[in-house]
């Protein structure tokens, strides 16, 4: 006979396994309406809304019923999102309470129907005179009406928060689910980083390829991808997968050209084709076929690079190219060979361009807001330019929070609040004091100038801006 004591342990033991495997880890505590209660100024209204944290960006869908019993779901979400940023004690970082703002599309994407909501319908993101989203939005109306067999592109570069491919991916899913779906496009080659990942699509290579970083390492030459895998020794192997094994698409792969390149064999099926990269100048050169997979090995001990590398699928639809740097700023992309990067424009023909860049610099606390403006606004100029005038579209650096290292290892809960106008004006002498009252999470003050500096280039290049820090409920 077992004790009354450990049956008790046993069931709590049991009852914990099973609400683990029901609810993820990082969001088990907010099935707790007391915790909910404390953790918010005011209670929740009733309605339904999507979470996020900063470190899962994959949302949830939850719903506040009366007497505030929450429900918890894991499908999609709708964008356009109202957010009230919210402590959570118990992890110590701030979760992001975000409301649906159209709800009747989120409940028609959970149920995996297409929206029912015309393009003309879609809510402008733009601000200022003039709507940078226009000739967008004519792509994507006249793909749905079948006027355009040619694939809308988007190319959306930027830092973290795309590394990963969560946040793009999950918009490249809601294209394509609405609009069709033609191909994954353009993907950073191999192991770019510690944290990569692109959906759709999967690599494998012999330990001799090593990944160059432009964010990392100024040695160039890099394109639009900002990473170059290379080696330079004979039989090393790289292998290009499309996860959708069932069904052919076209795998392009990009290798850098030039006076002293090595030479290639590429297998594809019962397909091979050697190829000789020696050219007269540095170049793109290309070589595309119908597979499932590829694999690229090295015949000879003379370098190889290969810049990027791409699945396309047939058909009309939507293309969603997301390249992502972690740590990067707007000026990584200074350091990308300019006839390059034009070159692969003129190829990929994008309909929008998406920068997300801005956190990374905000946390610079001696950035002048002015020279970041001129620099952003030459970058994005320059490379709209090479791409025959698109669409732009600038997300405006999201909401982030710093805990200075000197409190880190203080014994206390530190809250998070915004800045004071009087934390702001002292800022750079209260951090160097150590001073007690920047002992919390807050957003450091370089935030703000990135934003503004972001808004007025975009207002001067007449391209739609988007306030991702209001969208996640401001200061």
């Amino acid at each position: 006979m077992l004790s009354l004591k450990v049956k008790r342990l046993m069931e709590a033991k049991r009852s914990r396994v099973k609400h683990s495997r029901r609810l993820p880890r990082y969001l088990s505590w907010i099935s707790k309406p007391p915790l909910m209660s404390r953790a918010l100024s005011t209670p929740p209204a009733i309605g339904r809304y999507c979470v996020v944290t900063p470190y899962r960006q994959r949302p949830a869908a939850v719903t506040i019923s009366p007497g505030h019993g929450i429900k918890l779901d894991l499908p999609n979400y709708a964008p356009g999102l109202a957010v009230i940023p919210i402590n959570n004690p118990e992890n110590r970082f701030c979760l992001l309470l975000a409301a649906c703002s159209q709800p009747q599309i989120s409940e028609n994407l959970e149920k995996g129907a297409q929206s029912s909501t015309a393009v003309k319908d879609i809510p402008s993101v733009a601000t200022g005179p003039g709507n940078g989203l226009t000739g967008f939005y004519t792509a994507l109306a006249r793909l749905e009406s079948g006027q355009r067999k040619r694939p809308v592109v988007v190319v959306h570069l930027g830092d973290s928060h795309i590394a990963a491919d969560r946040f793009s991916g999950d918009l490249r899913q809601q294209f394509q689910r609405r609009f069709g779906n033609a191909g994954r496009g353009l993907v950073q080659p191999g192991k770019a980083f510690k944290y990569f990942n692109a959906r759709g699509v999967s690599t494998q290579q012999t330990k001799g390829w090593k990944a160059a970083n432009s964010f990392f390492d100024e040695t160039g030459p890099y394109s639009l991808t900002g990473v170059r895998l290379e080696v330079a020794s004979a039989g090393e192997v790289l292998k290009l997968m499309v996860d959708n094994r069932d069904r052919q698409q076209e795998i392009e792969v990009e290798f850098l050209a030039g006076p002293e390149a090595g030479s290639v064999e590429i297998t594809a099926g019962d397909k091979i084709k050697a190829l000789d990269l020696r050219s007269s100048k540095s170049q793109i050169r290309r070589f595309k076929i119908m597979a499932r997979t590829l694999s690229i090995k090295t015949l000879d001990a003379r370098p190889v690079a290969v810049l990027g590398w791409s699945s396309y699928l047939p058909n009309p639809g939507v293309r969603y190219v997301s390249l992502g740097l972690p740590g990067a700023t707007a000026d990584v992309m200074a350091r990308w060979d300019s006839s390059l990067v034009s070159a692969e424009m003129k190829y990929l023909k994008p309909d929008l361009i998406i920068f997300g860049y801005g956190t990374n610099e905000g946390f610079k606390d001696d950035l002048n807001g002015a020279a970041y403006q001129w620099r952003f606004e030459t970058l994005v100029a320059n490379l709209r330019k090479s791409a025959n005038n698109p669409s732009l579209l600038v997300l405006g650096a999201p909401d982030s929070t710093r805990l200075p290292k000197y409190a880190r290892k203080q014994e206390l809960n530190p809250e998070c609040k915004a800045l004071s106008p009087q934390e702001v004006a002292q800022y750079s002498s209260l951090l160097a004091q150590k001073s007690q009252t920047l002992a919390r999470w807050h957003a450091p003050p370089g935030l703000a100038r990135v934003r503004t500096a972001q808004k007025r280039a975009a207002q001067n290049l007449k391209a739609a801006y988007w306030d991702w820090s209001q969208v996640m409920g401001g200061e």
